[in-house]
Parts: C-alpha cells; sequence; structure tokens
C-alpha cells in the first residue's frame, strides 16, 4: 500500500505507519504524533459532542499552529523528528481543516495509520 500526501508542491510518500514502523520506528511514532494532532484539530464540530472533544479539538489547534513559545517549539521538534518540515506540516494541516470536504481529508489520513 503507498499512501502519498500532498504537502505544498511536494509529496512526501511513505506506505503506512506500520510499514514505517519496521524501518524507522521512531520516525513512525513523531508522525503518528502528527497526524493524530491534525485529526482532532479538524474534527467537525457536533451540537451534542463532549467538552473534552471540544477541548482536544481546540489544544490540537493550538499546538498546529502556535507560532511562538514552547507549544511552538515542541511541534518544531516533532515535526524535525518526523523528518518534515513544521511549513509543510503547517501548510496540510491548513488545507485539512479549511477543506471543502473535510472528511475526505480525514479519511486520507486515517488510511495512512
Amino acid at each position: 500500500m503507498n499512501n502519498t500526501f500532498e504537502l505544498s508542491d511536494e509529496d512526501v510518500s511513505v506506505g503506512s505507519l506500520f510499514d514505517l514502523n519496521i524501518h524507522e520506528p521512531n520516525r513512525s511514532l513523531y508522525l503518528a504524533v502528527i497526524l493524530r494532532a491534525i485529526l482532532d484539530a479538524s474534527k467537525p464540530t457536533d451540537e451534542e459532542e463532549s467538552s473534552d472533544i471540544t477541548s482536544y479539538r481546540d489544544e490540537a489547534h493550538r499546538w498546529l499552529f502556535k507560532e511562538v513559545g514552547v507549544t511552538s517549539r515542541d511541534f518544531i521538534e516533532i515535526c524535525e523528528l518526523a523528518g518534515l518540515t513544521s511549513e509543510k506540516v503547517r501548510r496540510l494541516a491548513f488545507n485539512v481543516i479549511n477543506s471543502g470536504d473535510v472528511q475526505n481529508e480525514r479519511d486520507k489520513l486515517y488510511q495512512f495509520l
């Protein structure tokens, strides 16, 4: 299985996190953290959702997009350990969150997991 994400003008091609884990277990962990944050930040709102879900969405959004402080430094470090630039990850997250078809974009990310 080969899933490709488009990150701006470049592609990052990796099979699945399971496949990557065999060769680069640390990198797969950091990619999973990034993907989970994008999925949490892009989760559509629901009138009946718990306050926990709202909180997770807000925390993920802050982690992905905050540009100063410890949160930003942690985000940049995780991206580097995943082998990606923080700018590409932010662009991907922005595109997923602001997509006209968020569920389709989220489904693509889930396929990678």
